[in-house]
């Protein structure tokens, strides 16, 4: 998504919405996709803690901070192992050969490749010449001089047992798997190389562990590994903890719980390229089984990686786990992880506004904010007291965190007094208090954000000055906090025009119009200062252009209201020259489709503004009373007529809907019971739908009840059985919904709103309009039947 257009008080109302066009006729708005950044900042709520504060090549770190982007691309498990792998395999020949090299002929060499290398190894002299694509391979040439067949052997046997182990081999591959094995020892007992003797062992336990043979795994890991292969080999070599992982797994599956989770831990500790491997296989069924893991660590450094794993599979962090963590290994240096993670999590709590909670449908976030200060509290305590202690690795950064922790619990002087007395112990050429000063003034500018006063004149121009300095533009958080901070600060300050336009799109304005929010946003116009808009905007501002957009918002509101006084007085103070530039619509024109896109622009449509639409609706009203009064009863009844007309058409049911409504959704015609305001992203109130025909009713009975021709009786009659019809959809009992067939497409009306259906099928069938009708409306057709 791209970066949206940064708006503030008439800053975007100009930019956006105001400057461009009013009306954004049937298409839905550009509301933000479901994946996008913002809806997941809304949701999870901001962070404003930098990553590089933290040694961004820790093989800890991915498992407790929520920095998944950042640390994507860090962190390539198979690159990982793979390099892993082929620094110990050159390490063996004395590193002559690039890694390239190496990866050439242990992962990128055809069979038949390794078996001339083979050849020429095994030959002692008039050695045969090795295949073109390795003959210059200075790791082939290293093993073939060597006459290493040991090496050769040892990478074809390891090549067929890839077959079945890359992808999960079916049960018929068994067999051929236990053969594997039998070889497998067999070369192990002929073999002298530990290096090579720990590589086939790997291989073996791991075809055991991949063949469903758990045992099996077992029994060659004790027999090999621990007792046929020295400490030192073991202790240096990364298949150490690759074969570890295996015999977790072969515990696991054999239902041995807690030993699997505590062999797990010992990968998860000193095996990087297996670690994720085996923190994602790491697994308790109960407190037995954790208490039960506890008790085979061999020391409180194997127990504290047991409680970092914990922790960090945990939803929340608590300082409780993270201060038994501290005692087991204070000096340990992942330790600042979780604790980090810690603050993440308060963070994306107590940053949080009303408007941010709106946002995001929480609806109890006041409460999930009271119910968490206690666990804030507790992590201050346990970070001065880390501090006043000092064994920590890194005690700078917790300083900082302490400081970061006062701001979230509300004491802004205490954080920046925090920060002061940090700064000042800080080196100035020193690569991490670099960091640490980057850190420092991003929680500054956070500090500034919240600082801001609404009550100040110039509020606005502060904010856009914040938004234009480097620090706020390194964290896209910065942008949406702002714009809820902001909001909910207007909203305490009893200024919703200006809240709804820093927390939501311009269009918001129309999607459920607000009275005091427009009415906030005109004295806005007349309080802003033109030269500042059009310094910000780059655009050359008109007070009058504004103010007749705005009055237009009001005016169609009212005007769907069906408070057609109100809307004409509302727009009758829009300019002469900005009421020539207003849309125009034909709601007075007869429709008998359920069509609400038809295209009613043809030369002879009465066509209309808003303002004058309300001018003639008036209008109308007062020659209706006024021919009822006089006895002119048929003219009273066409005036009537054509009222109803008017606010049917501009209902959510008719083509001129546009008239009064900025955005219409479709998707609501099958949710009608549950208006007539509907759920919107993007919109603080949702999005109303003009529903409400009943005042279209009521013109359309009185034309009925005085009418003196059949013809017009008969259209009335129509028009308001439409009318019943769709106060029947909108039902907060009606259970009816389109089921698919062109027949079940009509309801089957409760007889209290089929009345005009039936007056008119039994006493007006007769009639040209009803023979018009009944071959335009589908409906009707199938009542009439």
């Amino acid at each position: 998504m791209e970066k949206r257009t940064r708006r503030y008080s008439l800053i975007a109302l100009l930019g956006v919405a105001l400057a461009s066009a009013l009306f954004p006729a049937f298409n839905p708005p550009e509301l933000p996709d479901a994946c996008s950044q913002e809806v997941l900042h809304r949701q999870r709520g901001y962070s404003f803690i930098y990553p590089y504060i933290t040694d961004p090549n820790s093989a800890y770190a991915p498992y407790f901070l929520d920095w998944q982007e950042y640390y994507r691309s860090y962190y390539q498990q198979d690159t990982i192992q793979k390099i892993a792998n082929l620094e110990e395999w050159n390490e063996r020949f004395c590193g002559y050969s690039s890694l390239g090299e190496v990866e050439d002929i242990v992962y990128k060499a055809s069979d038949s490749e390794l078996r001339a290398l083979h050849q020429s190894a095994e030959t002692p002299t008039n050695k045969p010449p090795l295949p073109s694509r390795i003959a210059d391979n200075t790791f082939a040439l290293s093993i073939a001089t060597s006459s290493c067949t040991e090496v050769t052997s040892y990478l074809i046997y390891a090549r067929a047992c890839e077959f079945y182990v890359v992808r999960r081999a079916p049960l018929q591959a068994v067999p051929e798997m236990l053969r594997l094995i039998q070889e497998g020892e067999r070369m192990f007992e002929g073999y002298q190389s530990y290096f090579l003797k720990l590589r086939l062992a790997y291989q073996m336990i791991r075809l055991a562990h991949y063949a469903g043979q758990p045992e099996m795994a077992i029994r060659l890991y004790n027999r090999l590994i621990d007792n046929r292969i020295d400490k030192k080999t073991l202790g240096s070599s990364i298949v150490t903890g690759w074969t570890l992982g295996h015999l977790a797994g072969a515990l696991q599956q054999m239902g041995n719980y807690p030993e699997a989770a505590w062999r797990f831990s010992l990968v998860f500790r000193n095996c990087p390229s297996k670690r994720r491997q085996a923190y994602n296989s790491i697994y308790f069924r109960n407190d037995e089984d954790w208490n039960a893991a506890l008790h085979l660590c061999r020391d409180d450094k194997e127990r504290s990686t047991l409680y970092l794993i914990r922790a960090a599979k945990s939803p929340t962090m608590e300082a409780a786990e993270l201060q038994t963590i501290y005692e087991l290994d204070p000096g340990n240096p992942q330790l600042e992880y979780p604790f980090i993670r810690a603050v993440q999590d308060m963070e994306k709590i107590f940053l949080r506004t009303r408007v941010t909670d709106q946002k995001a449908n929480i609806k109890d976030g006041v409460q999930i904010r009271e119910k968490r200060a206690p666990a804030l509290l507790d992590l201050q305590k346990l970070a001065r007291r880390v501090i006043r202690e000092n064994q920590v690795y890194n005690p700078k950064l917790w300083r900082a965190l302490n400081g970061y922790l006062q701001l979230l619990a509300g004491d802004s002087y205490g954080a920046e007094m925090t920060w002061n007395r940090l700064e000042a112990d800080l080196k100035k050429r020193d690569d991490y208090d670099k960091q640490l000063r980057k850190q420092m003034d991003q929680w500054r500018m956070l500090l500034r954000i919240m600082q801001l006063d609404p009550a100040k004149t110039f509020i606005d121009a502060e904010a856009y000055r914040l938004m234009e300095e480097d620090v706020f533009k390194e964290n896209p958080d910065f942008q949406f906090f702002l714009e809820d901070w902001l909001a909910s600060a207007y909203i305490a300050n009893q200024r919703p025009g200006k809240a709804l336009l820093a927390a939501y799109p311009p269009e918001a304005i129309g999607y459920n119009p607000d009275m005091a929010v427009i009415d906030d946003l005109l004295a806005l116009a007349e309080e802003e200062n033109p030269v500042m808009l059009e310094k910000v905007m780059q655009i050359d501002t008109n007070v009058d252009r504004v103010k007749a957009i705005l009055l237009e918002y009001k005016g169609a509101a009212l005007l769907g209201r069906g408070e057609v006084e109100g809307a004409y007085s509302v727009m009758d103070k829009i300019s002469e020259v900005e009421k020539a530039k207003m849309k125009k619509f034909a709601p007075f024109r007869e429709n008998f489709s359920e069509r609400v896109h038809t295209n009613v622009g043809a030369a002879d449509s009465l066509q209309l503004s808003r303002f004058e639409i309300a001018k003639m609706l008036i209008d109308y009203e007062f020659r209706a009373k006024a021919s009822e009064s006089t006895g002119k009863k048929q003219d009273a009844a066409i005036y009537y007529y054509f009222m109803g007309l008017a606010h049917y058409n501009m209902s959510y049911f008719g083509y001129a809907w546009e008239a009064v409504d900025f955005y219409r959704s479709g998707y609501n015609w099958g949710r009608l019971q549950q208006g007539p305001v509907f759920s919107l992203p993007g919109s603080p109130d949702g999005n109303k739908e003009y529903t409400d025909v009943s005042l279209a009713l009521q013109y359309f009975n009185k034309a009925y009840e005085i009418a003196e021709t059949r013809e017009l009786s008969a259209r009335a009659l129509f028009m308001a059985a439409r009318c019943q019809q769709k106060q029947w959809f909108c039902n907060k009992d009606n259970q009816y919904h389109y089921k698919g067939t062109q027949d079940q497409l009509i309801p089957v009306l409760p007889q209290q709103y089929m009345g005009f259906y039936n007056v008119l099928n039994k006493k007006y069938a007769d009639t040209r309009f009803y023979e018009q009708a009944i071959q335009e409306c589908k409906w009707l057709a199938l009542y009439a039947k």
